[in-house]
């Protein structure tokens, strides 16, 4: 009997004999000469705002040399995976925020929402409770805004009613302290009858994020680490499993910065906690098992990837620098409101879930998904049931749980992992060589470089080099105005205010004389441990108020630093389309614009198209003849019947100098006042036909934002 020799490596040297291996060098060549002359790095290398050049080809070169190390999820830097299996046994947290006023609107919607995929509370507080002042005593602006209006522990236990907060995590931004939340948190946690020891979820303080969205600290910063340091050697002595220190880059993000920024601004912010705290005596570790970090995750797919992948490459690095083994922190991503718009809102949907997917293929522990209409103001039901769904659909029909580190291995990932790390770390040094976030902020160094980088992706919208459906490319025209909901603040602080008002003159004489006895041993320091003082003025009856005064008084005014303004990259976009629409109001029609379209339709048709995308962006109504003119004076004349507030003339370079001198002046003369726009920019016409008379250009590259300003504001006048 005979045996035949199967040599298992034949199929691949059949392979490699038919498809013999080229170097790169050899692929670069051949791109060359299809270039035909055309520079290599300006067609096909791609400049992101991180500074980062990315290639048209990757290979496993590019990965050696990133120096990532071989690593297995879960292990090293972590920067694979948090953990060895992935998602399995430990799935990411549906974490949707509740952005209402009331605890009675919260309590409703967590209900309803825990039974359809939700597993954890994301909450935002109010500014009145983030600086501790009552509803009462606030004005109405700061009630209700941004978030749950709190003051004592009946409005936490109305918020979490029907909660099981041991197998629910909450997580709440606590503002620039958590020390009078803490307090709130276990008292009303004891008055349910929970075992404040199993109490899930997380209290974050971040006072340089409070400070770059509000322009100060409203007391000193020695005075907000020693809460801090407070609220960290409570936990620690009860053995809680609160989180009590966020790190967040969420409103960086939403303002514009890139990922490079977010990242170095996560490093500084936590280097400089770390340095606070350790130096009020609590152990590095105790600091680091106690942080939280938080994200905003934009549309650029594979720059999310890697972001998420580089901050636990980071953080493991910084951990290591401080002489910690603690594992990387839990990270939560919220999708970013920066790149929504109110214009063709549904578009938002898919903006949505291909940012949720690049988080949940960098491997985050908690998903915020934005509702589609979340800018427009408080969310509909509707729109909250979609984005929760898309965490549900991405989890349980594509699986997206089921595979560990999806990005691993492939060689443009993992080089994009190395160079944005690097990139941020080098920023991060050059904030600690500014003496560190505090000061860099003090200095308004990190909000100029995020001003920048948003100046100039405006910029880059408004000239169309980079495209948001619906907002400056594929608009719809027959789309009507974005309905803004504003929340009823003077309402919201009137019914909040009555309810404190009562609450103060109820109750018992005796419960009132031990709170002001346990407020009188916080506001001295008598208490010999704080925050057992606190919880215990609190579970008297003392308001969140009546506390921080306590804990507050005398301190002064903390740091200013310029503020980084809330804003959004389609708001110029957005702003145009409802000064059409105002227009439209005011004279009882849109803006107009007639393309004046002469030869065939291969002489006009590829100008006449750009023109009406151009500008119907801006919510112009574009009359667009069904075949081209023959003659400049049948344009004129179909053009004055049309009595358009603007022309634009749209046929080839070559044809221009006969056509537009008769066209500009024929227009001149039947629409006076009339601007006469030109589709195309040919640099050896251009003085010409500017004396003809033609008043604007446009042209790929052309700023959409400002040509149809200028527009608007003539044909209004007009």
């Amino acid at each position: 009997m005979s045996s035949t020799h199967h040599d298992p490596s034949e199929p691949l040297k059949r392979l490699q004999a038919d498809f013999p291996v080229r170097p790169y060098a050899d692929w670069k060549l051949t791109a060359e000469k299809d270039l035909k002359g055309a520079p290599f790095d300006k067609k096909l290398i791609t400049k992101t705002p991180e500074g980062i050049d990315l290639q048209p080809l990757y290979t496993a070169e590019n990965s050696r040399q990133a120096a990532t190390a071989e690593e297995n999820p879960g292990t090293g830097s972590c920067y694979r995976s948090r953990h060895a299996s992935g998602y399995h046994g430990a799935p990411w947290a549906v974490a949707q925020e509740f952005p209402f006023a009331l605890a009675e609107d919260i309590r409703d919607r967590v209900q309803n929402e825990l039974s359809r995929g939700l597993s954890a509370i994301t909450l935002g507080l109010d500014e009145a409770t983030g600086l501790g002042i009552d509803a009462d005593y606030a004005r109405p602006g700061q009630v209700g805004t941004d978030g749950l209006s709190l003051s004592g522990i009946r409005s936490v236990n109305r918020a979490l009613e029907g909660v099981d907060t041991t197998e629910v995590p909450v997580f709440v931004r606590a503002g620039f302290s958590s020390l009078p939340l803490l307090s709130l948190w276990i008292a009303a946690a004891k008055t349910r009858g929970t075992d404040v020891h199993k109490l899930s979820g997380s209290l974050e303080a971040d006072p340089f994020e409070w400070m770059v969205r509000k322009g100060s600290l409203p007391i000193p910063a020695d005075r907000v680490f020693d809460e801090m340091a407070e609220t960290l050697r409570f936990t620690q002595s009860q053995s809680l499993h609160l989180k009590t220190i966020g790190i967040s880059s969420v409103h960086y993000q939403e303002t514009g910065a890139s990922a490079v920024q977010e990242l170095a601004f996560i490093l500084a912010t936590g280097a400089a906690y770390l340095r606070e705290l350790t130096s009020r005596g609590l152990p590095v570790d105790t600091v680091l098992s106690s942080i939280r970090i938080s994200t905003a995750t934009g549309p650029h797919f594979f720059t999310e990837v890697a972001k998420y992948r580089a901050l636990r490459l980071l953080w493991t690095q910084l951990a290591t620098a401080f002489g910690s083994t603690v594992p990387v922190p839990p990270v939560h991503a919220r999708t970013s409101t920066y790149y929504q718009s109110t214009l063709d809102a549904h578009t938002n949907l898919l903006r949505v879930a291909t940012m949720a997917f690049s988080a949940i293929a960098g491997g985050v522990q908690s998903i915020h998904t934005s509702a589609y209409d979340e800018i427009a103001g408080t969310p509909s039901d509707f729109s909250r049931r979609i984005a929760r769904n898309t965490q549900i659909i991405l989890k349980e029909e594509a699986h997206l749980d089921q595979v560990i580190d999806p990005a691993g291995g492939s060689f443009y990932v993992e080089t994009l992992t190395a160079e944005l790390a690097q990139a941020a770390w080098n920023l991060f040094r050059d904030i600690e060589r500014k003496g560190g976030m505090l000061q860099a902020l003090t200095d308004g160094f990190p909000q100029t470089l995020v001003n920048d980088l948003h100046a100039s992706r405006t910029s880059d919208l408004a000239k169309r080099k980079t495209i948001m459906v619906g907002v400056n490319q594929y608009c719809n025209p027959k789309e009507e105005r974005a309905v803004i909901y504003q929340s009823d603040a003077e309402t919201i602080h009137r019914v909040r205010s009555e309810y404190l008002q009562k609450y103060r003159v109820s109750g018992a004489q005796e419960k009132h004389i031990r709170v002001l006895e346990l407020l009188g041993s916080i506001s001295n320091r008598t208490a010999s441990d704080l925050t057992a003082a606190c919880i215990g003025a609190v579970s008297e009856g003392a308001t969140l108020g009546e506390l921080c005064k306590a804990l507050r008084q005398g301190t002064g005014e903390g740091p200013k630093v310029p503020v980084l303004a809330g804003r959004r990259l389609a708001e110029a976009f957005e702003k145009l389309r409802a000064d059409s629409f105002a227009h439209a109001d005011r004279h009882g029609t849109p803006p107009t614009v007639f393309l004046a379209i002469l030869g065939d339709a291969s002489q006009f048709k590829a100008r006449a198209d750009f023109s009406r995308g151009f500008f119907e962006t801006g919510g112009f109504r574009v009359v667009y003849p069904p075949a081209g003119f023959a003659t400049p004076e049948e344009a004129v004349k179909a053009a004055a019947e049309s009595r358009p507030g603007a022309v634009v003339i749209c046929s080839t370079d070559e044809t221009y100098p006969e056509l537009v001198p008769p066209l500009a002046a024929g227009m001149k003369k039947v629409l006076p006042g009339v601007p006469v726009v030109l589709a195309g920019f040919p640099k050896d016409q251009v003085e010409a036909h500017k004396a003809s008379g033609v008043d604007e250009f446009i042209f790929l590259g052309a700023d959409v934002i400002q040509i149809a300003n200028r527009l608007l504001s003539r044909i209004s006048k007009g």
